[in-house]
Parts: C-alpha cells; structure tokens; sequence
C-alpha cells in the first residue's frame, strides 16, 4: 500500500486544510501516527458531509451495528467484487496473463492516487456523470494511503461511491444499525445547508 500526500479533494471544506483530528474523541492525528478515516459526501459539486475518525473510534462505532448489517453489507461488496472482475474479464477474448515483475505489479495500481474516486467502487459510474456520490479515504499522518486492489471489506482506498449503489446498500442496513448512526450523527453534526433539500443519503458504510 502506497502513500500519497493528501489530495486537494480530501481537504476539510471548512478549513481548507487537510483533517487533523478525530470528530468523535478528538484526538490530533498526528499525536497518534494512527489510521484515520475521512468520508465527503458531495452533491451538485458540493461538500455537503465531512468528517475523519480515527481506527479506533470507527471500530467501536462498527461494534455498534447489528450482525445482518455487517453480513449483509460483506456479501453485498462480495458479490459486486465478483461481478466486477467478471466483467473485467468478458471485455477481451484473450486470458489476462500474471504479471511476474513484482515491482511493476505494486506500483500500477497506485500510480494515481485519485484513481479510486474517478469512478463508483461496485457499478463503474464515473464520477462526472454522477450529481450526488461519496467519497472515503484511509489515511495516516498526512498521506492517503493507496490501494486500488478492492479486497477488503470496504473495498480499497481511495474509492468512490455513486448515489444508485448508495441507495442499494441503504436498503441492507439494518434498523438498530440505522439508530446508532443517526445518534452518532446527531452527536456531532448540526447539519448543513440544504442538506433537507438534496443532501444525501449518507449511511454507515465505510467503518
């Protein structure tokens, strides 16, 4: 996993800066050297939601959600992963040969750290073709870490979001998970303008 100084387009809006504390314990990252997160959700062009969380603040939150929450989002990035290599794989004849140059295979996949949010993680969207969508990084210290391989549970890092697979996964999130983000939420945001209007739908995806 490669690390990247933090792109212009995971800046705080309210700053202008790159995050520099956890929103839920208040921790400054750089005291810790920890892994944190920063979710945007973006409308119109507009930041409308933002926030980083430290590693360990995002699993006691994570601890929180039902188990149907956890296994049903794991199968839904489960089966999107296979149908995206699936799909991948139909787009030529010929069989994709390894790579046996390992230095090469390493740095491929991170040769542009914003590769991950040009389009939707699960449909392939681009991201300028979409009004609303999400954007979710994982960081340590000031840099992004990088990797685009889409294996995890949550995918890579970086990696983007549209709003048709956002709704998708709503629909999977459980009740009792649902409250604690909304706690959570209520907790620490007062809610930005027209978010009432045409904000998105920001769920408890990512942590």
């Amino acid at each position: 996993m490669d690390r990247k100084k933090t792109p212009r387009e995971f800046y705080s809006e309210f700053t202008e800066k790159p995050f520099t504390q956890c929103i839920d314990c208040g921790q400054e990252f750089c005291d810790t050297h920890d892994l944190f997160t920063v979710l945007k959700s973006i409308v119109g062009g507009e930041t409308v939601f933002e926030m980083a969380i430290c590693i360990y603040c995002a699993l006691q939150m994570r601890s929180r959600y039902s188990e149907e929450t956890t296994q049903n989002l794991r199968d839904f990035f489960e089966k999107q992963g296979l149908n995206r290599e699936g799909a991948e794989n139909s787009e030529t004849d010929v069989p994709q040969q390894p790579v046996e140059d390992d230095s090469l295979s390493e740095s491929q996949p991170s040769s542009n750290p914003l590769d991950g949010i040009e389009q939707c993680t699960f449909c392939s969207k681009l991201r300028s073709d979409c009004h609303r969508y999400e954007i979710v990084g994982l960081f340590i210290d000031n840099d992004l870490l990088v990797d685009l391989s889409n294996d995890g549970l949550a995918g890579g890092s970086p990696m983007m979001l549209c709003d048709e697979c956002n709704a998708k996964m709503s629909e999977l999130v459980s009740k009792k998970t649902r409250d604690e983000w909304d706690r959570f939420v209520e907790e620490h945001f007062d809610g930005p303008p027209g978010v009432e209007v045409d904000g998105p739908s920001v769920e408890p995806i990512f942590f």
